[in-house]
């Protein structure tokens, strides 16, 4: 068993991991407050929804001035060149994360799509299992400095949970269209939204799709 960070100079590598680990904490914290904008948008509690979805912005720039810490560390050379890359192309997945979180909640705060009643409490749902892709998504990268079977093996309930959010995705598509009341507009902005969850889901499986590649790269 290869430690992923053991590559890095041992004076650094408690630096490189602690931010690691508030980072992907950020971030995991942008999608469940992102999580909790829906529940609350669905339920046309506005004032929620404007406290909620700052919470988002917030976590997400948080995030970004810890990525550009680490990255300024890769820079610097404070990691040996091998492996560099990895970690860099890995940073740059987990912040995608926070970045479609925060269109989320941004577009529904500007577009204000009103969400029918057929779907609000599928759209809940759907948020939820964003936030549990999230999660796994946290778990696989903390254990990378750990223990690398458990890395890909989270890595892989990221994957089974995006197709959870996936099918929950088309679901929720299915009904929406044929419910004949919806106008155009609505269909077309709601159609967007539920969209742009899915997406969180998505990044969520691209970066642990990078954690698989580093660790199966670095096993014995």
């Amino acid at each position: 068993m290869v430690e992923f960070f053991s590559i890095l100079k041992p004076d650094k590598t408690d630096e490189f991991f602690s931010s690691l680990e508030i980072f992907i904490g950020h971030i995991h914290d942008s999608v469940v407050s992102m999580q909790k904008t829906l529940e609350h948008y669905c339920n046309d509690d506005i004032d929620a929804v404007k406290e909620l979805s700052e919470k988002v912005l917030r976590s997400e720039k948080k995030a970004d001035v810890i990525r550009r810490h680490m990255e300024q560390m890769l820079y610097k050379g404070v990691l040996v060149p091998f492996g560099r890359e990895d970690k860099y192309n890995l940073l740059e997945a987990l912040d995608d994360v926070a970045d479609r979180a925060e269109i989320v909640v941004r577009i529904a705060r500007i577009e204000r799509p009103k969400v029918p009643d057929t779907i609000k409490d599928g759209l809940k749902d759907m948020a939820s299992l964003v936030v549990k892709t999230s999660k796994n998504l946290r778990k696989s990268v903390l254990s990378l400095d750990k223990d690398l079977d458990k890395a890909i093996q989270e890595a892989t309930s990221v994957e089974l949970d995006r197709e959870r959010v996936r099918n929950e995705e088309f679901k929720l598509l299915e009904i929406l269209f044929s419910d004949k009341k919806n106008t155009k507009l609505q269909l077309m902005l709601i159609k967007e939204l539920i969209s742009l969850l899915g997406r969180v889901a998505d990044r969520a499986e691209e970066a642990a799709d990078r954690v698989t590649t580093i660790a199966v790269k670095y096993q014995n």
